[in-house]
């Protein structure tokens, strides 16, 4: 089981990956991305601030957002809570995701697009099979 802190920061990568899934992202967003995922292993408080700083990179990417005054809930965050106790299976199948996220992050030489795909698919309801996938 994630500590809070851990899943609010997995939940603002995907809310951030989600604002670009249209758009092809500058490199101030893709190291932002990578950083984050770095400190998934981080302290608490490196987390906390992480969080902070994904989400001004949403307000920037997608200012409307915010103010909108009928949210679709497009760029909303991934629940990770929710995965965590939900289905075992779904469960198992993004949690090796995530470490094939955090092993690719790694890696100085790997797609920075790859790694944004795979952080989408831990925010989509999608069953264990097809999440495995992506694994």
């Amino acid at each position: 089981m994630t500590q809070p802190e851990e899943r609010a920061l997995i939940g603002a990568l995907v809310g951030l990956v989600r604002c670009i899934d249209s758009s092809t992202p500058d490199g101030q967003t893709l190291a932002l991305i990578r950083s984050g995922i770095f400190l998934l292993d981080g302290t608490e408080q490196a987390r906390k601030a992480m969080t902070d700083r994904l989400h001004a990179e949403k307000a920037r990417l997608v200012p409307d957002c915010a103010v909108c005054p009928h949210p679709c809930g497009r760029h909303d965050d991934g629940d990770w809570d929710t995965v965590e106790h939900g289905d075992p299976q779904v469960y198992a199948a993004k949690s090796a995701i995530l470490e094939q996220v955090k092993a690719l992050a790694h890696q100085p030489d790997s797609d920075d697009l790859a790694l944004c795909r795979l952080l989408f698919q831990l925010g989509e309801e999608l069953d264990a099979e097809t999440l495995r996938q992506f694994i």
